[in-house]
């Protein structure tokens, strides 16, 4: 496997990771969300959004014919 191979799979990971803290943090703090925002929520979300980001941009190093689509 070669370094940009790697470095997409590391980068999944870490979404996959920053994923599973946001949907815990979300389901820790699902009564107060309903009322107000919540930082630790949106912390997460962010933290989320940076790796999501990151993976992205692993994968277009790995595959530069590669398409995003958003759904």
């Amino acid at each position: 496997m070669n370094k940009a191979m790697q470095a997409a799979a590391v980068a999944a990971i870490e979404w996959n990771r920053a994923r599973l803290v946001r949907i815990a943090v979300t389901k820790q703090h699902a009564e107060a969300l309903k009322h107000y925002s919540v930082p630790a929520v949106n912390d997460a979300r962010r933290q989320e959004t940076k790796a999501k980001a990151r993976l992205r941009a692993a994968c277009a190093v790995a595959d530069p014919t590669s398409v995003v689509i958003d759904v």
